[in-house]
């Protein structure tokens, strides 16, 4: 075969050969290495909102529990009426209707998600099924809103 430039074609085929393959890894470890970084921010995400759901769920616990005890003095408030008024001594009644009239508020924590909503991270999380309900938890909590402030609404307007 004939040299060029005193290289032979043998030598620069292999040479180009070499060139490609080491492109071909370098493009399969940025691959590998975006794969990597995106689940890291994944599971970053993941942490966040697993946080901030647990936050949530302690403050719904701690409102059941203030309906359940509001319940209760409602209830024995109820039966004491039902018994005898005169059982009933005025704080007693005052509490009662201080209970009555105050219902616990549902503030949920949401920053991981309002984080990811506006900077367009939802879509580093795999779960296309959770991406949903992330997405629809605003409009969720709109609602939730409307019906607590339409209780308030109503107890304010009943005094």
């Amino acid at each position: 075969m004939t040299q060029i430039l005193g290289v032979s074609p043998t030598q620069i085929f292999r040479e180009i050969i070499i060139v490609v393959i080491g492109i071909l890894i370098a493009f399969a470890l940025n691959a590998w290495w975006s794969g990597v970084q995106q689940k890291n921010e994944e599971q970053l995400i993941l942490e966040g909102l697993h946080h901030d759901f647990e936050d949530n769920l302690r403050k719904i616990k701690v409102n059941l529990l203030l309906v359940e005890h509001s319940e209760r003095l409602i209830e024995s408030g109820l039966s004491s009426i039902n018994q005898n008024i005169k059982d009933l001594n005025s704080v007693r009644f005052d509490s009662l209707i201080v209970t009555v009239m105050s219902t616990p508020i549902f503030d949920p924590v949401d920053g991981t998600l309002k984080d990811i909503l506006s900077s367009g991270k939802l879509n580093v999380i795999s779960n296309h099924v959770l991406r949903h309900h992330l997405s629809a938890r605003s409009s969720h909590l709109q609602k939730v809103k409307e019906i607590e402030n339409s209780i308030h609404d109503f107890i304010n307007n009943q005094t």
